[in-house]
């Protein structure tokens, strides 16, 4: 146990509080997320920022996101901050990780990761590919053609 889990147990119990008295206790580091609409308008406005997939090269390839990156993840990946970093330019630029839904835990962790590493401004589209498809936004790959827009 870490000494901040075990600072964080010890201050539960003599508070009687429950035990996630303390899981928001530390705001900095905290992932953040950003939502489909949000990122549809940065995408729709030409924003500057880097958009992640980090899904495998063959999921990528079938589908993805118009105008975003693969850099596959996984909990050992000890280059993902660095391609990231290359693709970007800098720590500080504003970032969006996607993976395959709300029940795919890649895009958050990579967002986690990425945080870890020291960078400033990581959001994570938890919604992925499959909330971006049920909105009939486009989507790119094998699967969907050149920038097909589903549905409108």
């Amino acid at each position: 146990m870490t000494e901040q889990a075990g600072n964080c147990l010890l201050r539960n119990f003599m508070a009687r509080e429950a035990v996630g008295f303390c899981v928001n206790e530390k705001k900095e580091g905290t992932m953040r997320t950003i939502s489909r609409d949000e990122l549809r308008q940065r995408l729709d406005e030409s924003q500057n920022f880097t958009l992640v997939n980090v899904l495998s090269e063959e999921s990528f390839e079938d589908e993805h996101i118009p105008g975003s990156h693969n850099i596959p993840y996984d909990d050992d990946n000890t280059e993902f901050a660095g391609k990231v970093e290359a693709l970007a330019g800098s720590k500080d630029e504003f970032i969006v990780t996607y993976c395959a839904s709300v029940d795919c835990p890649a895009s958050a962790n990579a967002a986690k990761a990425l945080e870890e590493e020291g960078f400033t401004d990581v959001r994570a589209y938890e919604g992925g590919m499959k909330e971006w498809k049920e909105a009939s936004y486009p989507v790119e790959g094998e699967k969907s053609g050149p920038a097909k827009t589903r549905g409108r």
